[in-house]
């Protein structure tokens, strides 16, 4: 398919009947960011893209690390891990490659807190959903590894920062690389039972939409 999958999946849920649009639909004050689509009227989605990739910025990193002249046969994690301090090293340029991830479920969380706020309601899961068809230097692992340890980041006085995302769902459609579909729970929260069954529902509507077995 040449449509990417961001205006893909937002045909299929402005088509579909369990899915609500939200933000640009409901009137509200312009200092109230909204999440994009209820879904079975008891779980708000927020939709976020991957649109870019990180692999110059991490490969000039790893230059700039190693030697700004050198020529990095393979990957750089493998040329660096053998210097003093490498998997420090490493950990550094894969944290600042991943502050895109971070961003995106910053955003996410601020738009699904105000909308349970603005609907006063805390009856509703939230879940964030990830497209990502541009990103190809981070595997899916990796992002879901950075997305469990953000979960697990916390406030000044101890709370967890993202107790109202309940899951997050990661759509792979980096050709000759992945395509998938992964749902990571989030372990400092309670998924409700409404929230597991609306995400396995979209998701199942949406593979037979796009005909993936």
């Amino acid at each position: 398919m040449t449509t990417n999958l961001e205006k893909r999946f937002e045909k299929f849920l402005n088509a579909a009947t369990f899915s609500r649009q939200l933000d640009g639909e409901l009137v509200v004050p312009d200092n109230v960011p909204l999440a994009d689509y209820m879904l079975f009227e008891n779980t708000i989605l927020e939709m976020k893209s991957i649109k870019t990739d990180v692999e110059s910025k991490l490969k000039e990193k790893a230059h700039n690390i190693i030697d700004k002249n050198a020529v990095i046969y393979g990957d750089y994690q493998s040329a660096i891990i053998n210097l003093p301090n490498g998997k420090i090293l490493n950990d550094k340029i894969y944290n600042d490659g991943t502050r895109l991830i971070e961003g995106l479920l910053r955003k996410a969380k601020s738009q699904i807190e105000s909308t349970m706020a603005y609907l006063n309601t805390d009856l509703h899961g939230g879940v964030v959903l990830i497209l990502n068809d541009s990103l190809i230097s981070i595997p899916y692992d990796g992002i879901l590894n950075k997305l469990s340890e953000l979960f697990h980041r916390t406030d000044e006085i101890g709370n967890f920062k993202y107790q109202k995302i309940e899951q997050v769902i990661l759509i792979q459609d980096v050709i000759g690389v992945d395509c998938g579909v992964y749902i990571l729970n989030n372990s400092t929260t309670v998924v409700r039972p409404d929230t597991e069954i609306s995400v396995s529902r979209m998701l199942n509507s949406w593979k037979n939409d796009q005909r993936i077995s």
